[in-house]
């Protein structure tokens, strides 16, 4: 009788284990065709893609800028020079940061409105895609399956495309460059600030790598029970 139980429980085990399996490799797989899809159709816009990528790299960039002349501003404050000279150059300072703030929002304000029509369309295109291949699917496939939940899947599934390109955006590209952007400025102060800050970098992603793979489990079993 225990060596029975054992067996079961070890078949269970092996059961539950290639259950896991075949999700990770059909979450994998999934990832994998939605992306090249969504690919796919950027590649239709590559040009208003690649403007909005510029413009956001550039705001970074004065992102970063702005605080070295606000350090120049405060050094010019306690300089030692004659209060005449210390006026121009404070006014100089403040005329080039407010700019660089103003092409800043400039910058922002265009790859706002450029990105606003690149997602409209490309999302109309995936809609559109979507519906024709349900249309290639025979009477059958209607009837077993209901319209609703079909329109719901593929709603999920253009406005997806709009979740990550907006975080791909916004804050994917503008995190990497300020990073680069402070890491080199650092560098420029102190090789030890720049090093602290890199490896500070390193922990946090080993730190969010293994939270991402512990939270991956439970995000399977949410999975199968839709």
């Amino acid at each position: 009788m225990i060596e029975n139980d054992k067996t079961k429980e070890q078949k269970v085990d092996d059961k539950t284990l290639i259950q896991k399996s075949n999700a990770i490799f059909f979450m994998k797989n999934l990832t994998k065709q939605t992306l090249k899809i969504y690919w796919q159709h950027i590649l239709n816009y590559k040009i208003s893609g690649l403007f909005i990528i510029v413009y956001i790299i550039s705001a970074s960039i004065i992102n970063v800028i702005v605080p070295l002349y606000l350090k120049d501003f405060f050094n010019a404050l306690v300089s030692n020079n004659a209060k005449d000279i210390i006026l121009k150059n404070l006014i100089f300072i403040l005329i080039i940061i407010a700019s660089l703030k103003l092409l800043h929002w400039l910058l922002w304000r265009i790859s706002s409105f450029i990105n606003a029509d690149f997602q409209s369309k490309i999302m109309v295109d995936l809609s559109n895609y979507c519906f024709a291949y349900l249309h290639k699917h025979c009477f059958t496939f209607f009837e077993n399956n209901f319209v609703g939940s079909l329109v719901k899947q593929i709603n999920g599934f253009v406005k997806a495309f709009e979740g990550i390109s907006e975080h791909i955006f916004y804050n994917i590209i503008p995190l990497i460059i300020t990073f680069i952007a402070i890491t080199i400025v650092l560098f420029k102060e102190n090789i030890f600030l720049g090093l602290g800050i890199i490896i500070w970098l390193i922990i946090f992603l080993i730190i969010n790598w293994f939270f991402t793979k512990y939270k991956f489990q439970y995000d399977i079993n949410a999975i199968k029970l839709k």
